[in-house]
């Protein structure tokens, strides 16, 4: 017995769940108005825009613009954006929202176009028309999510914290199902230092799908970082016995080794991870490292050399594109050298006193502020790595761990971010 055709709305369940390559192997043979932009969304998302063109132009070439498809036009205004013609993109996104004033995909282009334009008010009058037409229709809650999660990026962007978590939490209640908001809201927590909301959040999203690799390894960074070794690599396992597929497991578990001196094991780690997936880049930088550790320079030879000083792979698979913690942490080192040493330590005593840092991570926050200079001469080729990947990279200097969400105030007095 053969497998039914699958529908459009199996289609669209893949493309909610982001599986794109399923869902134009589900739409192969079908070649209606709708599974034509089903398939352009499919394209989009593997960011194949001129194969999305190529697939919604017929949709609308020489139909009469009172008679156009909103959703293609919405979609090509789309594919336009990604391909840097704003100006293109925004035309034909007001053609599609005169041929339907209510149509979300063109809101929500819209929306980006303008903002990338810097007509920030109409970016935002954009979204909130979407929100309207949205708020009460139980059959788009997808599509409610997506529009505040779109906000949330604005936010982000802005540096707007509370704004963007507010927005996520929105988001996580329109469209619970989509793991993505969970763990963009747990991403936040992390750069503002609430470390408990983070773990809380990734506890709940891992016990709803164990299959969110993303999610093991930012819970593991979370409980490396504030002390907890033991538990991050007996997480890290956890997620090896969800995936034992997964290299990015294996390059965390690499890290842990080489921050750790333990220069074997780290080999181990990154040869499996290497013959998992030969391009993530992460491998041959620990491989490497370890192997410079052990006195083993001449077989830092090939891939192992070349790759050595790229930029690795594991923070943008851990924080995604909106949130670069080592950014944060840049900047929050940097800050630190301006200050006067006494009040540095002051504000380093204030933290172990209050128990925000646990007394195990004593010499690795003494270590860095005996290599502040070293750390800062370096800077700019850290820039893009996660405080974990630092630690890999640098692990003569191991304390990198990110920003310390404390600052001085003007009248000198420790003030906790929020």
């Amino acid at each position: 017995m053969t497998d039914p055709t699958p529908t459009l709305e199996d289609v669209r369940d893949l493309l909610h769940d982001e599986l794109y390559e399923d869902a134009l192997e589900a739409l192969e043979g079908q070649d209606s108005p709708e599974a034509c932009r089903l398939r352009a969304e499919a394209l989009i998302g593997l960011e194949e825009f001129d194969d999305a063109l190529a697939v919604l132009e017929p949709l609308v070439d020489g139909v009469p613009d009172d008679a156009q498809d909103a959703e293609a036009l919405g979609l090509i205004g789309l594919c336009l954006y990604y391909v840097d013609e704003l100006q293109e993109s925004r035309d034909v996104l007001n053609r599609a929202l005169r041929r339907d004033g209510a149509n979300i995909t063109a809101l929500q282009a819209r929306a980006i176009v303008h903002r990338d334009l810097e007509f920030q008010r109409a970016s935002e009058l954009d979204l909130d028309r979407a929100l309207m037409v949205l708020e009460d229709d139980p059959d788009r809650r997808d599509l409610l999510g997506a529009t505040w999660n779109i906000k949330a990026g604005f936010a982000i962007e802005d540096e707007n914290h509370v704004g963007a978590e507010a927005a996520l939490k929105k988001a996580i209640a329109a469209d619970p199902e989509h793991s993505e908001y969970t763990l963009e809201l747990a991403r936040l927590y992390v750069v503002l230092n609430r470390t408990a909301d983070a773990l809380a959040l990734l506890d709940g999203l891992l016990e709803r799908d164990n299959l969110v690799i993303e999610a093991w390894l930012l819970k593991s960074q979370i409980l490396y970082l504030t002390g907890r070794a033991d538990d991050a690599h007996a997480n890290t396992r956890a997620a090896l016995e969800a995936d034992d597929a997964e290299p990015y497991i294996y390059v965390q578990l690499g890290s842990f080794a080489l921050y750790q001196q333990q220069w074997l094991e780290a080999i181990e780690h990154a040869d499996k991870a290497i013959e998992l997936d030969s391009n993530v880049v992460d491998s041959y930088q620990i491989k490497a490292a370890a192997l410079r550790s052990l006195g083993r320079d001449a077989e830092i030879v090939g891939d192992l050399a070349d790759l050595e000083s790229s930029t690795p792979d594991l923070p943008g698979f851990i924080f995604g594109e909106r949130i670069n913690p080592a950014e944060l942490a840049a900047e929050a080192l940097e800050e630190a050298a301006n200050m006067d040493p006494a009040q540095l330590r002051g504000m380093i005593e204030h933290l172990f006193a209050s128990g925000q840092l646990p007394e195990a991570m004593r010499p690795m926050v003494e270590m860095t502020l005996e290599n502040l200079p070293a750390i800062l001469e370096s800077m700019p080729a850290m820039t893009g790595m996660s405080p974990q990947e630092l630690m890999s990279r640098m692990h003569t200097n191991p304390s990198l761990a990110g920003p310390l969400g404390l600052t001085l105030g003007e009248d000198g007095e420790i003030e906790q971010d929020d």
